[in-house]
């Protein structure tokens, strides 16, 4: 492999869901100067849909091979041509496979390789046999980092999510095993890379009005207020926000990035906001670059050519800033 190239590893999720067709559009839509610079590897199902194989045909020189992602390995497999070359990985074993395999390709590469991921279901993963029930989880085995977190990078805010999947009754408990000092510096880092990176930090209450005060809360807002006291210093964090008012528009060319303390406190309203129109999914804390759609599977419209490419868009073009 040239150690001065860069490459982007693009997967497409499950096969009756719309990851590839996002991947083909996002591709075609791309600058050509995006792939003068970069290595483009996309991987897709044995059962891949012909007709954005056949878009992709018409924008790039295909590089077909039908392989096991474990056979897979960073090398030149074709000659310049007159159009961008795009290396096309038909795989043998499943989406959730592709991941562990590839995750480790970018350990051993991490200055020069991205992993760019499409959507994944959690049944997909169970049927292969993991019990893993996302991507963040399998990162964070396979990179053997305790400390991840999903940042999401949108048009017009931007969230951090403090803890994971898991249920709002654990939330509490939760939040009191992260590491603050570690979470501070990632948040100080992605901070960096953000356009509003001069602008305080926003930390979301836990509970309805931000506790009112200790009334209704048992002690996080306090909890949260000591961390950001005694590991925050320098970022000018402000807050514990209360929740039901933090993602105002009003509000929004505030902050640099909301720190949101559970899963669904920061999406619902980054979501809701940014649909499918704009929003890239980054995991942060990682040891090498991963990005990926802010959106799911979206089955009920495989097949029907109406899947809006913009975020795939969106985190390929920050996977190739973040390699810079």
């Amino acid at each position: 492999m040239k150690l001065n190239s860069k490459n982007i590893l693009i997967t497409t999720g499950d096969a009756d869901g719309i990851g590839f067709e996002v991947a083909a559009k996002a591709l075609c839509e791309l600058p050509k100067s995006y792939f003068k610079s970069n290595r483009i590897f996309i991987f897709v199902t044995t059962s891949y849909q012909k007709k954005y194989f056949d878009l992709l045909s018409r924008h790039f020189s295909l590089n077909s091979i039908t392989l096991s992602s474990e056979d897979f390995a960073l090398v030149d497999f074709l000659t310049p041509t007159r159009k961008p070359i795009l290396n096309f990985m038909i795989c043998t074993d499943t989406p959730a496979d592709w991941i562990f395999t590839l995750s480790k390709v970018c350990l051993e590469y991490p200055l020069f390789t991205a992993l760019v991921t499409g959507p994944l279901s959690k049944t997909l993963i169970k049927d292969s046999g993991y019990s893993f029930i996302g991507h963040t989880e399998i990162l964070a085995y396979v990179s053997k980092t305790k400390s991840l977190f999903m940042g999401f990078v949108g048009k017009y805010f931007n969230v951090i999510l403090l803890t994971g999947h898991i249920p709002t009754s654990r939330v509490s408990k939760e939040l009191k095993k992260n590491n603050w000092k570690a979470i501070f510096k990632i948040v100080g880092s992605f901070r960096k890379g953000l356009p509003g990176k001069d602008k305080p930090i926003a930390m979301v209450g836990v509970n309805p009005h931000a506790g009112e005060k200790g009334m209704i809360s048992t002690g996080e807002e306090r909890y949260l207020i000591t961390q950001i006291q005694q590991h925050g210093g320098g970022l000018n964090i402000q807050g514990p926000l209360v929740p039901d008012a933090a993602f105002l528009k009003a509000h929004w060319g505030k902050y640099s990035v909301y720190l949101c303390p559970y899963h669904d406190q920061g999406l619902i309203p980054f979501k809701a906001i940014h649909g499918q129109d704009s929003g890239v999914h980054v995991t942060l804390g990682l040891p090498f670059v991963r990005t990926s759609v802010d959106h799911g599977t979206a089955k009920e419209i495989f097949g029907k050519d109406r899947a809006n490419p913009n975020s795939m868009k969106e985190a390929l073009l920050l996977a190739e800033r973040l390699l810079k």
